[in-house]
């Protein structure tokens, strides 16, 4: 048993991700019932005792430490307990949560029945004992819309759980007419059955529909979770093998309105993506499409915050932290431009920033559905007449003359990333997508020193200046050169594993969302594309 957990817990990091999901499911269907059930009880035994010292039938002190009171207040913190229990940070096994259910209901059952028998005690013929059967009746009927079963077990329990309210009828208090006792008995038989046949009716109908909807959200030998992101090329789900416990991310194009051409680009993506091998590139584990057409490819599950959420949340980021974040994304770029790819959309949204093995500021390069191949392998979906990419990080030759983009294209992203990193601030900054282009065509960069006091080092400065060239000849040649000359600056500026850490844990226990948008224009932030050729027209 891992250290600090009790008995019928288990760590969640210790359980199959599969059963975590249905325990949790389980654990959370079973807090509701407690919540719901516990509320209405709670809420009635105000009334009761209300009503009680209002029409004077004694005081608040006699009327709460009745019999009939005290049972019915079990009947309030008996399922109230259970969902207390429920809240705990822990998941409960199974076996665990199926004892606990099954003793809430009975006692349910039984504080429900005594109750009721002690209504009747104090001289409420004939009413009291109705009143204990028909709130076992509301419980049960609950029980079973909000608590999965499956037929045999809901079948049992429920009917142990209706047997005290109907031993009431058969141990009456000695008040009660026994002539009321033969004529309500047969009929809290004939409603017990009733109550039961209703709730395994409907426990079967609701599992039968948790079924469809749990196959409809199976892809393959995926099982879909909640929705992560979502963006111009789907939707991206955190998944589950049937088989094995990696954690996994699923992306999604459905089929309706879907053109083409995105279906094109979306498979390209995937299919470019599986060709690249580098430690910091997302990683692809299958792709597929479903009978109805759903397009899918499975990639690694990452945890972390993207560049644009962590400049976001703290601000510019330390000179030798940039150093070794681009680094990371240097190489990452540099086998896709090896192999003849450009990203084309390289931007702080773009890359992830995450935790690895252990090792904390881990890059991830995410999202190649705007890869151009100047290979010649696979021909390319995007025309050469229009504009792809995000208008902050566009390289001017990409707004002018799209066939012309090239690695020196990706570099020039880098550098406006770079930029963004260090002062905390995109290169450029306008209203209008066509203001944020024209500004990338005839503007010179500010110098980083007027946005951020801290020193920035002068080669770190001339590099990401050199990258930010208006002509692809004034940046460096390649991704390879330029790491290159970082690895030099690294060696100067070190970002230690240490430190990597520390602002690790830092953004660890930042629970807060983001406060303050990156840019002024909410679309300047997201991937355009523009067809020249219409425009011109």
């Amino acid at each position: 048993m891992a250290v600090g957990t009790t008995p019928g817990q288990v760590p969640l990091s210790d359980i199959p991700e599969g059963d975590r999901q249905r325990e949790r499911f389980l654990q959370d269907r079973l807090g509701r019932f407690g919540l719901v059930v516990g509320a209405l009880t709670g809420m009635f035994w105000v009334f009761t005792v209300g009503i009680r010292v209002v029409l004077g039938r004694g005081s608040i002190g006699e009327c709460v430490s009745s019999p009939e009171s005290l049972w019915h207040l079990v009947a309030m913190f008996v399922p109230l307990g259970l969902w207390a229990m429920t809240r705990r940070r822990h998941v409960f096994r199974t076996p665990q949560l199926i004892v606990a259910d099954t003793l809430a209901l009975l006692a349910l059952g039984v504080s429900t029945g005594a109750m009721g028998w002690w209504i009747e005690h104090a001289g409420r013929h004939g009413h009291g004992l109705v009143t204990g059967f028909m709130a076992i009746g509301v419980v049960v009927i609950a029980h079973a819309i909000i608590v999965p079963t499956t037929g045999r077990r809901g079948l049992v329990v429920r009917v142990l759980a209706l047997l005290p309210a109907l031993a009431t009828y058969v141990y009456p208090p000695a008040s009660v007419d026994p002539e009321l006792i033969r004529r309500g008995l047969p009929k809290n038989i004939l409603w017990s059955a009733c109550y039961v046949t209703l709730a395994v009716v409907a426990s079967q109908a609701l599992h039968g529909l948790r079924q469809k909807v749990r196959q409809a959200r199976q892809l393959g030998q995926y099982h879909l979770a909640e929705k992560i992101g979502q963006g111009g090329m789907g939707q991206v789900f955190r998944a589950t093998h049937s088989m094995l416990r990696r954690p996994t991310a699923i992306k999604l194009l459905p089929p309706g309105n879907v053109t083409p051409q995105q279906l094109e680009r979306f498979e390209r993506e995937v299919q470019l993506t599986a060709e690249l091998t580098h430690p910091n590139t997302i990683s692809v584990f299958d792709y597929g499409r479903t009978p109805d057409g759903v397009f899918y490819y499975a990639m690694e599950y990452l945890e972390g915050l993207t560049l644009d959420q962590l400049v976001t949340r703290e601000g510019p980021q330390p000179p030798a932290r940039v150093i070794h974040l681009l680094v990371q994304i240097c190489g990452a770029l540099g086998e896709a431009h090896t192999r003849g790819l450009i990203h084309r959309d390289i931007k702080p949204a773009n890359i992830f920033l995450c935790q690895r093995g252990g090792v904390p500021d881990f890059i991830k390069v995410l999202d190649f559905g705007l890869v151009k191949d100047i290979s010649g392998v696979h021909p390319s979906s995007t025309g050469v007449d229009v504009v792809a990419g995000t208008p902050q990080y566009l390289a001017p030759e990409a707004i002018t003359d799209p066939s012309r983009v090239d690695a020196r294209s990706d570099i020039y992203a880098l550098g406006a990333l770079a930029y963004f990193l260090l002062s905390g601030r995109p290169v450029f900054v306008a209203q209008t997508v066509v203001a944020v282009c024209s500004m990338h065509l005839h503007e010179q960069p500010k110098p980083l020193a007027e946005h951020v006091a801290t020193p920035i080092p002068a080669a770190l400065e001339a590099l990401v200046m050199g990258c930010l060239a208006k002509q692809p000849d004034a940046r460096p040649a390649s991704a390879q050169a330029m790491l290159t000359t970082l690895r030099e600056l690294a060696s100067a500026h070190p970002w230690s594993l240490d430190q990597a850490q520390q602002q690790w844990e830092m953004h660890m226990h930042m629970n807060e969302p983001p406060t303050q948008p990156v840019s002024h224009a909410f679309a300047l932030g997201e991937t355009v594309q523009i067809d020249l050729a219409h425009r011109r027209g």
